[in-house]
C-alpha cells in the first residue's frame, strides 16, 4: 500500500499530510487487507521532487514530522500486522545537500565540474522530468539518457553507458559516484542505521539501474549478509522481462558496468513494470473485442 506522505492526511491543518495524520488511520489501513505499507521518501528534501531530492539522510522531513514520530509510525504499522518498507536514493541527492557547497571529495558526484564553470545556456527541462533549478548549464553538465538499455547489454557503447549512469537525472539531483568508496560506505551505513533505528522491513531503492552496478551489488552483499530475511526491492522502470531478470539476484548475466560474465547484482527483488502496465492495459479491455476471447482478464491470468 503506497502512501504519499504530503498528500496523505493533514493532522495540523497546515496543508501538507504529515506523520500524525497516518497514524490516525492506521485501523482504516488495516482494514483495506493490505501487508506493506511503502512511503514515498520521508528524508528532508528540498521538496523539487516529492523527496527525491534528499538533503539530509538521517533527518525526517520537518513537514511530516519528526525521527521519533517515525519509528513510532513503524511499532504501528507492526502491532497492526504491516510490514514497512523505506524509500531510499543511492543514485543522486538533492541541491541542497550540503555537499554541494562542501564537497568531501572532488569525485564524489559525477561530473561536478559544471558546477563551478560559467553558465552559458539556460536551464532545460528533459522531457517527463521536473527540476526548479534555474541557474544555468555549460557545456560540462552531462543529462542522463534514461535510457537503460546500455546497463546490461554486452555490446552497448561506453558512450551510452556513461551517460545513463553518471548523467545527472535532473540539473537540481547531484549525481553521486557508486565508485567512489567512501561515497557507498557513507549510503551504506545509513541504511544500516535506519534498519537498526527504526527497525523497518525493507527498502524501496530509488533508480536503481542508473547507479553504478559493483556499487550497488556490494551494499546488497552487505544487507543480505548483516540481515539475511531483510528484502530490498530495486525500482526498474524497463518494460522487457528480459531486462528485469538481469537485475535479479542469481541471474549470473554479463554486466556492462563491470565486465564480468556471470555478475550477480545480489538484488533480491525488481519491481515488475512489465506486468504492471500489462494488467493495466489488459483490465481496461473487454473480453469479446476484436483480440477474441484471449484479451482482458484471461489474458493476464495466464500471463
Amino acid at each position: 500500500y503506497q502512501v504519499y506522505p504530503s498528500s496523505y492526511k493533514d493532522s495540523d491543518g497546515n496543508g501538507i499530510g504529515d506523520i500524525p495524520g497516518v497514524l490516525s488511520k492506521m485501523d482504516y489501513i488495516e482494514s483495506l487487507g493490505v501487508s506493506v505499507l511503502w512511503f514515498n521518501p520521508l528524508f528532508e528534501s528540498g521538496w523539487i521532487d516529492g523527496g527525491y531530492d534528499v538533503k539530509d539522510y538521517y533527518r525526517v522531513d520537518p513537514r511530516f514530522g519528526t525521527n521519533d514520530e517515525y519509528k513510532q509510525l513503524v511499532e504501528e504499522a507492526h502491532q497492526h500486522g504491516l510490514k514497512m518498507v523505506m524509500d531510499m536514493i543511492f543514485n543522486h541527492c538533492g541541491f541542497e545537500h550540503p555537499w554541494v557547497k562542501d564537497m568531501p571529495s572532488k569525485d564524489w558526484f559525477n561530473y561536478p565540474e559544471w558546477l563551478a564553470a560559467p553558465k552559458t545556456t539556460a536551464t532545460t527541462t528533459a522531457e517527463g522530468q521536473s527540476t526548479t533549478y534555474a541557474g544555468g548549464l555549460n557545456d560540462l553538465y552531462l543529462q542522463t539518457s534514461y535510457k537503460l538499455t546500455p546497463v546490461v547489454d554486452p555490446y552497448a557503447s561506453k558512450v551510452d553507458l556513461k551517460e545513463t549512469c553518471d548523467g545527472w537525472f535532473v540539473p537540481s539531483m547531484p549525481d553521486l559516484n557508486q565508485r567512489n568508496p567512501h561515497v557507498m560506505k557513507y549510503l551504506t551505513q545509513n541504511s544500516i542505521w535506519w534498519i537498526e533505528t527504526a527497525n523497518i522491513d525493507g527498502i524501496r531503492m530509488d533508480t536503481y539501474p542508473y547507479a553504478d552496478s559493483k556499487g550497488m551489488a556490494q551494499w546488497m552483499k552487505r544487507i543480505n549478509m548483516e540481515y539475511p530475511d531483510f528484502n530490498v526491492v530495486g525500482e526498474s522502470w524497463v518494460l522487457d522481462p528480459a531486462y528485469t531478470a538481469a537485475l535479479q539476484k542469481g541471474a549470473g548475466l554479463s554486466d556492462c558496468n563491470t565486465g564480468v560474465k556471470g555478475f550477480d547484482t545480489q538484488l533480491k527483488t525488481v519491481m515488475d513494470f512489465d506486468l504492471t502496465f500489462t494488467a493495466q492495459r489488459e483490465f481496461l479491455k473487454e473480453s469479446n473485442t476484436s483480440e477474441g476471447f484471449e484479451a482482458g482478464q484471461l489474458k493476464v491470468r495466464r500471463g
